[in-house]
């Protein structure tokens, strides 16, 4: 419903101090996964649309520390119908910097 969250904890990389790797979205499907989406998009803080800034749901190696606690509000796009989410990571060489953990996750 409207008023969930998505919560977890996520850390990106097998370096805890590099800022090296490919990031981690977390995205959304509505249609059996056949199409997928930023569960946030983003908003910057010079967006007249936006009730201030956001940061997008696209997570980097060592952006905020071994690990970044995430929560999220269940918005319309996600509270009606069922959905399926994922955290995504574009590794094609499969290298150490590839790799990503999650921990605490609740809806």
């Amino acid at each position: 419903s409207i008023d969930d969250v998505i919560a977890f904890q996520i850390s990106v990389g097998c370096d805890k101090l590099s800022k090296e790797g490919r990031p981690v979205l977390l995205q959304y499907s509505k249609d059996g996964g056949v199409t997928w989406a930023l569960v946030e998009e983003g908003c910057p803080a010079s967006a007249l649309h936006c009730h201030g800034p956001k940061e997008p749901s696209v997570y980097h190696p060592g952006h905020h520390g071994p690990w970044t606690r995430v929560l999220l509000p269940v918005d319309h796009r996600l509270a009606q119908g069922s959905v399926q989410v994922r955290w995504v990571q574009d590794n094609p060489g499969e290298t150490a910097t590839g790799e990503f953990a999650l921990r605490g996750f609740y809806i």
